[in-house]
């Protein structure tokens, strides 16, 4: 994975993944939209080839790949395969950059309801 992060590192510009990186210690972590996978790929892949040529050479519709990118849709596991396979990283990295976006979206969207609920342990009602 070190591959995929030292092009953040070397000066491609992305800007909220820039922010994410450069202002990370002036910047609290939760006033951040988190970042969608499909940023991620489109820092890796752009440095040598297309999109196109990236659902060529993964033998996906590049459709897919354009709105990976575009943020439209997430990273499905066998694409994930198929990514790992070709940047030479682990299927888990990929899996985890969706499954980190999913989780983040899903708390900022029910941030209130989730304040409701009192924890099981919390209710003198329950016994534990």
């Amino acid at each position: 994975t070190y591959g995929i992060f030292k092009c953040m590192t070397i000066g491609f510009k992305c800007s909220r993944t820039e922010a994410l990186f450069k202002q990370k210690s002036e910047v609290t972590m939760s006033t951040i939209a988190p970042i969608h996978p499909g940023e991620i790929l489109k820092i890796t892949y752009n440095w040598n080839i297309s999109a196109y040529r990236l659902a060529k050479d993964i033998d996906v519709p590049s459709n897919r790949i354009i709105r990976i990118i575009k943020g439209e849709t997430g990273i499905p596991s066998e694409t994930a395969l198929l990514l790992s396979a070709y940047f030479g990283t682990s299927e888990v990295f990929w899996i985890n950059l969706q499954s980190h976006y999913d989780a983040e979206t899903a708390k900022d969207r029910l941030k209130h309801q989730i304040q409701r609920i009192r924890a099981m342990n919390e209710d003198p009602q329950v016994p534990v």
